[in-house]
């Protein structure tokens, strides 16, 4: 009983695997020390495996329910409750001084004529367009940079360093996404040095602001 509650929450996956490592363990040794025979040493030893499979299953199970509640269907990306966690961890980290020295900046990604797509070749072809978008976007950055979709058509990009490295991301973003067959963006970029108080919110404003004025100058 005391395993299957371990096993509630996937925090205590760990926890839980190891107590019923540590019970099956010595358990047996207890029942050896006894002079149990063999046979009945062995029956037990089967049902407390069976008993540990199901905790540390039910474990990641549970780890597996709550990745997918953060991540996007389609893409495999963060979603936005992924992407919200994401960055509370971010600025958790840099307010304890834990990522000092690097500034952030923010890319919010917005495919263009993405809607033609859908109306003249179909919803399979557009979530063709989502997913190789997602693909490259993901293998521009960094393994440790956050890389969500946001909406139907829109991603977003958060990552850390200085300055020229948030340029030389950009110019890895618009690289990777006019490879051939292009994919059709317009990308709003907001950045701050790591001296000044802000929010992830006023720098996602500012991304989206930046990409509607480059949107209307292009049109």
């Amino acid at each position: 009983h005391v395993i299957i509650v371990f096993a509630v929450t996937w925090q205590a996956r760990y926890w839980g695997a190891l107590l019923a490592v540590y019970a099956t363990l010595g358990g047996l040794v207890s029942d050896i020390a006894l002079g149990q025979s063999s046979t009945s040493v062995a029956s037990d030893f089967v049902v407390r495996s069976i008993v540990l499979s199901a905790t540390v299953y039910a474990g990641l199970m549970m780890r597996t329910w709550i990745a997918r509640g953060q991540r996007d269907t389609l893409t495999g990306l963060l979603n936005r409750r992924g992407l919200a966690e994401a960055q509370a961890r971010l600025l958790t980290q840099r307010r304890s001084k834990a990522r000092e020295g690097a500034d952030v900046c923010v890319f919010l990604i917005d495919l263009d004529g993405f809607k033609r797509i859908n109306d003249t070749l179909g919803h399979a072809a557009g979530d063709d367009v989502l997913r190789e978008c997602a693909q490259r976007l993901r293998a521009s950055v960094r393994p440790h940079d956050t890389v969500a979709r946001v909406g139907g058509d829109e991603f977003t990009v958060i990552t850390e360093g200085s300055a020229a490295h948030c340029q030389s991301i950009l110019i890895r973003l618009e690289a990777a996404l006019a490879r051939e067959p292009a994919i059709r963006a317009t990308i709003g970029v907001s950045h701050t040095p790591v001296e000044e108080e802000w929010e992830i919110s006023e720098l996602m404003t500012m991304a989206d602001e930046d990409m509607y004025r480059r949107k209307s100058s292009s049109s």
